[in-house]
């Protein structure tokens, strides 16, 4: 005596063979998004300009191109820290604008999580 309902047939199987493609199908997708993930990383940002002009550094928005103010002013010869990720982009400034330096945050080397900008 055999009963029809522990039987496993084609149509039953579908479903879970679909789901499983499904979810095999997602993993695969976002596996480069984990391979490739941005790195945390403190930035080190000093005013080396030759003149005694104080600077602000701005984080730019990839999106729409905005920039949001990140540090105070920093006089010249000093050091101001940020925390941001590797390959954002930041731009530096003095208050009349005629000092500009753009700059991309790089992947930091093995074993270090400070980026230095002079």
């Amino acid at each position: 005596l055999f009963s029809r309902k522990n039987e496993m047939t084609h149509s039953s199987l579908a479903p879970t063979a679909l789901r499983r493609g499904f979810l095999l199908a997602i993993l695969f997708c976002t596996l480069p998004l984990c391979l490739f993930a941005q790195r945390s990383v403190t930035i080190k940002v000093t005013n080396s300009l030759k003149d005694d002009v104080p600077i602000a550094v701005y984080w730019r928005n990839p999106t729409d191109r905005e920039e949001k103010r990140v540090t105070h002013l920093i006089p010249k010869g000093e050091t101001d820290e940020i925390e941001g990720y590797s390959g954002h982009v930041f731009v530096a400034y003095d208050q009349s604008v005629q000092y500009f330096k753009e700059f991309i945050t790089p992947e930091p080397k093995a074993g270090e999580s400070v980026v230095d900008f002079t």
